[in-house]
């Protein structure tokens, strides 16, 4: 037990890198010049290694009096297998004509929507735990529901991660400029244009 206060801080350093992880945006051409937005390549790497240090931990302290590391273990599992793979492949691509998202290994086919398509745009705040993301403290999550001009369902983007809100900037930004109206909940423009 001596060296719990060590391991305590070990792990919720690992968890705030987890959390934190720095977003990348790339410009490319295909035949339209996408920018695109990604966590660095370093962020599923270091869940990965961080899940498999949990695992090892779990193991090793599953027989010391005081301690049950099973379910430390699985927690490391479930670290190196869902969150690191769910990171992976988590991007937005933006251009003037439109933008496209797709959350980790686990999305479904990636959604396109064109600008020209959009009718309105309302941002809303929702307290709801994420379906992709371990979200513990349940907190609030930005949402714009993007209503087209065709009609029927309208499509959700959930602010979710660090990629999220530095597409949903780009995207609204867009939107703006071609005057397509917004409806925003109070605190919710605060959230997206504050330095």
């Amino acid at each position: 037990m001596r060296h719990a206060p060590r391991l305590r801080l070990w792990l919720t350093a690992s968890l705030c890198f987890l959390l934190a992880g720095c977003s990348n945006d790339t410009t490319m051409s295909f035949g339209a010049v996408w920018t695109t937005y990604s966590y660095q390549w370093w962020v599923p790497l270091l869940a990965a290694v961080a899940g498999l240090g949990v695992v090892v931990l779990g193991i090793s302290v599953r027989n010391r009096p005081g301690w049950n590391g099973w379910p430390i273990a699985i927690i490391g599992v479930f670290i190196a297998l869902v969150m690191s793979t769910g990171v992976y492949r988590t991007y937005a691509r933006v251009n003037d004509q439109g933008f496209v998202t797709g959350t980790g290994l686990w999305s479904t086919t990636p959604e396109k929507i064109e600008f020209d398509n959009i009718r309105s745009v309302r941002v809303a705040h929702e307290q709801q735990v994420s379906s992709y993301h371990l979200d513990l403290f349940n907190a609030p999550t930005e949402v714009l529901y993007i209503y087209r001009k065709t009609g029927g369902k309208p499509v959700r983007f959930a602010i979710a991660n660090d990629v999220d809100r530095a597409a949903g900037n780009e995207i609204l930004k867009l939107i703006e400029r071609r005057r397509i109206p917004i409806h925003w909940a109070p605190g919710t423009r605060y959230y997206f244009f504050n330095p």
